[in-house]
């Protein structure tokens, strides 16, 4: 096995996703098994260390973009950054639904209509995306996932 050729098509922001998913994914069945007797706010832990990853990549590529002038010239530079503005929209309403989920999980102070709203909101902005993405031959992957679940949450 030839582990040059291995790490060669390695995606360390990929990995890092599938890995708090995953890590996430086994302390909620570990919590609501009641094995773990955690806040939610701590089983959600992986789940902000991707949004915090997400923001901070997308804070460093806007910096990146206003300090140099010469990417706003080129046309496919214009594309990435347009691409990445909306994936951000996506991810900072997503966080906003995943706190409203643990703070009513854990207080049982808000109504779940007002914890579904981000996602009210994501559904179209998710379609929009995707066409967008499709026009200017882009990969939103993300995107083009939540407006399918979308799509099947709003049948009857």
């Amino acid at each position: 096995m030839n582990l040059r050729g291995l790490f060669q098509d390695f995606n360390p922001s990929k990995f890092l996703i599938y890995a708090c998913l995953l890590l996430f994914s086994v302390l909620l069945a570990l919590r609501l098994d009641g094995i773990i007797q955690w806040s939610y706010w701590a089983v959600f832990a992986p789940i902000w260390l991707w949004k915090l990853m997400v923001i901070v990549g997308a804070s460093v590529g806007t910096g990146v973009w206003a300090r140099n002038p010469q990417y706003r010239a080129e046309g496919e530079t214009c594309v990435e950054f347009k691409a990445m503005l909306i994936a951000v929209g996506i991810h900072l309403l997503l966080l906003m639904f995943e706190v409203l989920v643990c703070d009513r999980i854990e207080r049982g102070s808000h109504f779940w209509l007002l914890v579904f709203m981000p996602l009210f909101f994501v559904s179209p902005v998710s379609v929009a995306a995707c066409v967008w993405g499709f026009r200017h031959d882009r990969s939103l992957e993300k995107s083009c996932v939540l407006s399918t679940f979308s799509s099947l949450y709003s049948l009857p």
